[in-house]
């Protein structure tokens, strides 16, 4: 699949600065978090051609197909055949994890608008987020098991990969110590038949489950569960805000909980400009547009401010503190990551809204 590119002509090539995009925008379900990540880009990019900047800016947009070969490919061609040194990388962390080490031995700088593994912190010096580590998510969801919703028997299903392992992983090490875990399993994401999973869950007799997994797979787990007449509720991550999950598991997503990166203040400037702008052109907002949204501009402004030096830009990044962008105030720590406090969330009446007590 062939991509446009996106840029700006500029008397002096020397002040044009290519910052290459490469998101899964096809190739499997978390396809809908690249395409939510281009409609913020195109946003910011058409936002960026307005300003009076130091430099110009060109954007090269590949789709990553949700591979990471093909992810390894692109950011190799963004290094050999354009020069890039500044990128807008995948959601999804195994996909991160892949192209780190080409932005490593290379010098190029890697922002990601979604990946939350924890290993992402080691992943290296060229390797940063604007979303927060799984590390602080896991935090927030062990606190609200124990002491907001008060299960003491919990069981974890969830996909074997970086995000799905890794944020439980984190989980067990959070948990008080007076909540057991009856029942965990792994899963490939081949896989769409989770009866069996289900159906021993619901004789461990559990009082509710820790589900880290994608949206398409949220929506077949919570069908099957209510098939099965599991009426345990599911307590999972920033992937339950998706609107397919409310069109397709319709009464069965009623109460769902889920945790997600606190939400912008209502007098934050930015984010309501933002959404109007993205609601008029696209529809309802998805997950991570904002974010992505934020990736462009924190690039920019760190390029206009480092002189489009490599190394300074990294400075910049990392001496990123209380931006108020899109997604909210976000400040970035030494080691690339964001830091930005979760919220617990609920579906309720067909709407995502704040849980409230």
């Amino acid at each position: 699949m062939m991509l446009p590119i996106t840029f700006w002509s500029c008397q002096n090539k020397q002040n044009v600065v290519k910052i290459g995009v490469s998101l899964p925008l096809t190739g499997s379900d978390n396809s809908i978090w690249g395409k939510n990540a281009l409609n913020g880009i195109n946003i910011a990019i058409d936002e960026v051609n307005q300003l009076n900047t130091k430099y110009k800016y060109e954007f090269i947009i590949e789709d990553s197909k949700s591979d990471k070969n093909v992810a390894v490919s692109n950011l190799n061609k963004f290094i050999s055949l354009y020069n890039i040194k500044y990128c807008v990388v995948d959601m999804v962390s195994d996909i991160v994890l892949s192209m780190a080490p080409i932005a490593e031995k290379n010098k190029v700088i890697i922002l990601s608008p979604g990946a939350s593994a924890s290993a992402i912190t080691q992943a290296g010096d060229y390797v940063f987020r604007n979303w927060p580590s799984d590390v602080f998510q896991a935090e927030t969801q062990a606190k609200v098991i124990s002491e907001v919703l008060g299960w003491k028997r919990i069981a974890i299903l969830s996909r074997s990969d970086s995000y799905g392992k890794g944020l439980s992983e984190e989980l067990k090490k959070d948990l008080n110590s007076n909540v057991q875990i009856v029942y965990e399993q792994y899963f490939n994401e081949d896989i769409n038949d989770y009866k069996t999973f289900l159906y021993k869950i619901k004789k461990v007799n559990c009082d509710g489950i820790y589900l880290p997994v994608y949206p398409q797979q949220v929506s077949q787990i919570l069908v099957q569960a209510r098939q099965l007449g599991l009426t345990q509720n599911f307590i999972g991550t920033e992937s339950f805000e998706d609107y397919n999950i409310i069109k397709q598991a319709r009464d069965a997503s009623e109460g769902l909980l889920y945790t997600f990166p606190e939400e912008p203040l209502s007098d934050n400037k930015v984010a309501n400009t933002f959404r109007e702008k993205y609601t008029k052109k696209y529809g309802k907002i998805g997950t991570p547009a904002d974010a992505a949204y934020d990736a462009v501009y924190m690039l920019v402004n760190s390029i206009e401010k480092g002189n489009n030096n490599v190394e300074e830009v990294k400075e910049e990044l990392h001496n990123i503190k209380k931006y108020q962008g899109a997604s909210g105030i976000i400040s970035m720590d030494n080691n690339g990551d964001a830091i930005k406090p979760f919220e617990l969330k609920i579906i309720k009446n067909g709407k995502f809204e704040r849980y409230m007590e």
